[in-house]
């Protein structure tokens, strides 16, 4: 075998997968140089709510399947985090809420904690920048249009939007300051046993969508006129 044939094919290969690397690991601003503005609304809050339904329905007729709750509070690893639940009564007729995790805002991160779990994994980042990348699920996610200080009005409240999709392009979402991503469900569970939850990838779950989030103010996101509004 011509080695030195071999190594010269796969050199543009192996300087890609360096560059990028490089690149995922170093473009996000990094924590200590966040800076929280004043007016970021978080979300990990007290009693919001985030209600999934099925997409092959149109947007003005979509039923009811997840609702993910923040219900009360817990100490992970010496932080402080909301606890989320979820319940599947119109899809499984099951009308219990189930722990299923912790979540926790952080320097304009999302991190959450799987149930029986001590690692943390990002949901979101609310301080990328356009063109910023970063790991996610596996993925490699980069910041598109749209980023850097824009704002729409959500539900008569400002929010900063962020539109993100990965590097394969294999799909694309929106990310709403306080709500998260209006198309996916980042953290998909399925019930195993009517009991137990698991996590799944939510690229591969791509049967819901969110349909609105509730906060102790009511409803501060509706898909049928606010998606239009950020997508």
């Amino acid at each position: 075998m011509n080695y030195k044939v071999l190594f010269t094919s796969l050199l543009p290969l192996i300087l890609c997968f360096a560059l990028v690397s490089c690149i995922v690991d170093d473009i996000v601003v990094p924590d200590s140089e966040r800076v929280v503005p004043e007016d970021y609304m978080p979300f990990a809050e007290e009693g919001k709510v985030w209600v999934y339904g099925s997409t092959r329905i149109d947007y003005n007729n979509i039923p009811e399947q997840y609702r993910y709750q923040i219900c009360g509070d817990t100490i992970l690893n010496d932080r402080h985090y909301k606890k989320m639940f979820i319940r599947e009564e119109d899809r499984y007729g099951d009308s219990q809420m189930h722990y299923i995790g912790a979540v926790r805002d952080t320097l304009l991160k999302v991190q959450f904690v799987d149930k029986g779990q001590r690692k943390e994994r990002l949901l979101y980042d609310f301080g990328l920048q356009s063109g910023n990348m970063m790991r996610w699920y596996g993925y490699t996610l980069i910041a598109g249009y749209g980023n850097n200080n824009i704002q729409k009005n959500i539900e008569g409240k400002l929010r900063h939007y962020w539109n993100v999709y990965s590097s394969d392009n294999k799909f694309s979402d929106t990310w709403i300051e306080g709500i998260g991503g209006a198309k996916y469900q980042y953290t998909a569970y399925e019930p195993t046993d009517k009991s137990q939850f698991m996590s799944l990838d939510p690229i591969k779950k791509r049967k819901s969508i969110l349909i609105r989030c509730e906060d102790a103010e009511g409803c501060c996101y509706d898909c049928r006129t606010d998606y239009q509004r950020v997508k």
